[in-house]
Order: structure tokens, then C-alpha cells, then sequence
């Protein structure tokens, strides 16, 4: 029986055999000793890096990692002191098996967070949208979980880019997931991965999404792996102030929809507040965007990437409402995708939408730099210069000194998510 097995290091993790019930029935089976345990392969995460593995009854070892001699030789000594560690159990390997069951019913008791991909999804061939003569870049379309649209048996997900908009409704059904577009579109949606084109239903059946909720649980189609046990909460002394001073905590970005500077927003106000710590610091706030402001550093022969995940404050006010963290949460985790894109995708990213705006008589996004010196930058990650990611949110409507437990635990879901899945570190920007 294949089964995927938690990696020490992670808990996300992408399963061959996933949907169906072979694998719970084998599970089951297995632990009541009615069958052998003939294979088992694992894909995950160790050490913020994906990885996977799998052995045979026979001894045969594997792994689906592609790389040179060298890193072969690495592998083949760390496997090899795993043989000889005699210390090893080799009878506890389903222990820490991840458990996940078929739902019929959306949990709704439980805020979805967030929606992404596998990120396999992201490893080969760039991710496009067409829709009548217009062919946008999965990177410049945002996509959002529109709760008053959903409900148990369905949820609503929300794709928006400038040229066009449109629903998928995602529903449960006897025999599994289901995906319709429920917009009135009059041409179909087409997702083209490489040179491969599918329609809303191909595209979502072979690369399952995955929802991320905010205790911790990820839903894959219709089956639930449960929340990690014991989760620890942020801590609280971590949080880091800003006196926010005479700033509109109603208005999140720098720019209104009509194009007028707004020098008393949280983003005008947080961009000068970190502008002094950065080599160059992008505005990308926007539909797709990578995060509301980018900071990037080179430091010890790395690329420091710092991606600052902006909110405004519900009823523009600082109060105890965990409301005003969801979002942004969700924002949060799904940065882990550009870890895992090919390294120039985010600067590819970023040029092309500052060359959108300033085509369009917008300022350009670039508030420290320039587009040369981002354009070095993909050249050193083409030359497999190191990227190293950090995440930060930013919500002056939360309160440190009135932040409630259920708070801490919902940053503590995410800061661990973020640890386990790609070594990112979280930090939390908000107010006195």
C-alpha cells in the first residue's frame, strides 16, 4: 500500500493516492495488522525545502529529487546513516502519519483563510488565464474566498484581474468536488500550464487546490487534514509597535482608485517608516500581487526577500476584532508559493507590472531602486544566488496590549505553517 507519511519537518504534504478511500482503508487496514507493509513514499517538506522519499519491503530506496552528483552523494550519505542508526524504529514510521478524512459538508464554524495551488503547480511552465483575446499571468490575478457567496455546501472563489472577473463555484457531491464557473461569461476560461490548455473543471480535478483555514486545517477537494496538535501561540512579546500617529487606519493603499496620492494611508506612512532599511523597496499593491511592499537586501551573498502584507483596519479604528487578521493571514501563507516558483519569477513579476503602470501614467512601483537594479537582481537568482524569504504583517487595528488569545493562536497557526512548510519567519507589525 502507498501511503504519504508527515515528514519531520513538515506537515503539507501532496499525496499520490490522496482522494479516494484506499489510502484510509489501507491506513486502517494496516494498523489492524491485516496487511503488509510492502512500499511507502512520502512527499513533503524538511527544513523549508520540499523533498520526497520512499522505500521497498525489498530495501530498495528512492527519491523524486532531481540534482547533480554532488547533492546524490549528500542524499546517499544521509540515507545511509539513517540505515545504520540502529536507535531507529522502523515499526513507528505510520505513526506520524498525517490523518484526513472526507467531508460532505464546508466547515462553518472555522474561518477559510486562504486560497492556493500545489506547488507543483508552479515548478514548470508559466501559469496563464485566457479569456476571449486576453491572456493574463496567474501572478497578476487575485483570488479571493467570497464568504457571503458560500455556504456548506458550497464556496464561492473569486478570481479578479484588470481585463476581466469571474466565479468558480466549488461544491461537494456524492462522488467528490465539483468546480462550475457561476459568472456569466460569454467565452470559456481557459488555464494554459506550459504548453498544456484545460478548462476551469481539467485544471482544478488534476491539480487539487488547497484551502487553508485559521485553526490550522487544509482542505484538499473534499478531504480535511486536521489541524496540527498543540500549536504553539505567537508570543505576544514579539509584536512589534508603530505609533501610527495621525494615519487613516481606514485607508490601506498609498494610491485611490482614481490615482490620488494619499500620504496619510498605512501603506504611505509603514513605506517611509521602512524605506531607510531596504536596497530597493516596491509598491505591488494591486490585483496578483506578490505583497503590498516588497524589501529587498543583499545580504551574506544572498537575496533577502521581505514580503509586508498590508490591512486596513475594520471601522478604521484599533479594537479587539480578530476580523481584521484573517485576510491578511491568508495573504501570508500563500507567500510561500514564490519560495517555490522558479527564482526570476518574482522579479519578472515585479518588472511587468511596473511596466503596466507607468504605461499607464501611474507612478512607478519602484519607491527605492531602480528597474535596473531589480533587473540585476534576477540575474544573480539566475545564477543561483540564494533567495531567502521573510514575511511580516501589518495590521495597526490589532492591538498588542489587547490581543487576545484566540489572536496569538491564529499567528501562531500561520508562523507555523510558514516555519514547517519553507523556513519563512513571521513577524507582526501593529499598534500600542
Amino acid at each position: 500500500t502507498n501511503v504519504g507519511t508527515r515528514r519531520p519537518h513538515g506537515r503539507d504534504i501532496s499525496f499520490q493516492s490522496f482522494f479516494g478511500s484506499s489510502v484510509e482503508d489501507g491506513i486502517s487496514a494496516l494498523t489492524e495488522g491485516s496487511l503488509s507493509k510492502n512500499n511507502v513514499f512520502g512527499i513533503g517538506f524538511r527544513d523549508g525545502s520540499k523533498c520526497s522519499a520512499g522505500c521497498s519491503l525489498k530495501g530498495k530506496l528512492w527519491s523524486r529529487d532531481r540534482a547533480n552528483l554532488f547533492t546524490f552523494k549528500k542524499w546517499c550519505n544521509h540515507v545511509g546513516s539513517l540505515i545504520s542508526n540502529e536507535s531507529i524504529d522502523e515499526n513507528v514510521v505510520l505513526k506520524n502519519t498525517l490523518k484526513h478524512y472526507a467531508i460532505k459538508k464546508y466547515p462553518l464554524e472555522i474561518v477559510p483563510l486562504g486560497f492556493d495551488w500545489p506547488v507543483e503547480v508552479y515548478d514548470n511552465g508559466i501559469l496563464q488565464i485566457k479569456y476571449r483575446n486576453h491572456t493574463v499571468s496567474y501572478d497578476d490575478i487575485s483570488v479571493t474566498i467570497e464568504s457571503e457567496s458560500s455556504n456548506e455546501d458550497s464556496m464561492c472563489l473569486h478570481f479578479e484581474c484588470d481585463e476581466f472577473a469571474f466565479r468558480v463555484m466549488v461544491t461537494i457531491r456524492d462522488n467528490g468536488v465539483s468546480y462550475e464557473i457561476s459568472s456569466p461569461l460569454d467565452k470559456p476560461i481557459i488555464f494554459l500550464r506550459g504548453r498544456a490548455d484545460y478548462s476551469v473543471d481539467e485544471f482544478f480535478n488534476r491539480f487539487i487546490p488547497k484551502i487553508y483555514y485559521s485553526d490550522g486545517s487544509v482542505l484538499y477537494g473534499n478531504h480535511m487534514v486536521d489541524p496540527p496538535l498543540n500549536t504553539p501561540k505567537f508570543d505576544a512579546s514579539n509584536l512589534i509597535v508603530v505609533d501610527w500617529g495621525d494615519t487613516k487606519l481606514a485607508e490601506e493603499s498609498q494610491y485611490s482608485k482614481q490615482g490620488d496620492f494619499r500620504p496619510l494611508s498605512i501603506q504611505a506612512v509603514y513605506a517611509e517608516i521602512i524605506k531607510n532599511g531596504y536596497h530597493i523597496l516596491i509598491d505591488d499593491d494591486g490585483s496578483g500581487e506578490v505583497a503590498d511592499l516588497i524589501g529587498i537586501n543583499i545580504v551574506d551573498n544572498a537575496i533577502d526577500i521581505t514580503l509586508h502584507h498590508l490591512k486596513y483596519a475594520i471601522g478604521g479604528k484599533v479594537s479587539e476584532n480578530i476580523n481584521n487578521l484573517y485576510q491578511v493571514c491568508g495573504q501570508a501563507i500563500k507567500s510561500i508559493r514564490w519560495k517555490y516558483s522558479q527564482s526570476h519569477t518574482i522579479f519578472d513579476s515585479i518588472l511587468r507590472r511596473d511596466e503596466r503602470k507607468i504605461s499607464t501614467s501611474k507612478p512607478s512601483s519602484i519607491l527605492k531602486g531602480t528597474q535596473r537594479d531589480v533587473e540585476m537582481m534576477k540575474e544573480q537568482a539566475l545564477n543561483n544566488r540564494e533567495l531567502r524569504f521573510h514575511v511580516v504583517i501589518v495590521q495597526p487595528g490589532m492591538s498588542k496590549s489587547k490581543c487576545s488569545e484566540e489572536m496569538l493562536i491564529l499567528l501562531g497557526n500561520v508562523q507555523q505553517y510558514l516555519m514547517e512548510v519553507s523556513s519563512i519567519d513571521l513577524k507582526i507589525v501593529c499598534s500600542k
